[in-house]
């Protein structure tokens, strides 16, 4: 039981880090990777936003049924 607790807590915290602030997860986890002025695409962006709502939702369902 505690372990959906955590894992509902994780996939919430993490879903909404990402949908909310994708450009700085984006730099935090890959900018470092580039080298030279490379940026953040537009299509990225929707994508990591898209599936941090995802992730979000999952987390939430997670901690509703999971038992």
């Amino acid at each position: 039981m505690l372990q959906h607790i955590i894992a509902g807590i994780f996939l919430t915290l993490i879903g909404l880090l990402l949908a909310l602030r994708p450009a700085q997860v984006w730099h935090v986890t890959e900018s470092w990777k580039l080298l030279g002025g490379l940026r953040l695409s537009p299509a990225l962006l929707r994508v990591l936003r898209i599936v941090g709502a995802a992730l979000a939702v999952a987390g939430v369902l997670v901690l509703c049924f999971g038992h």
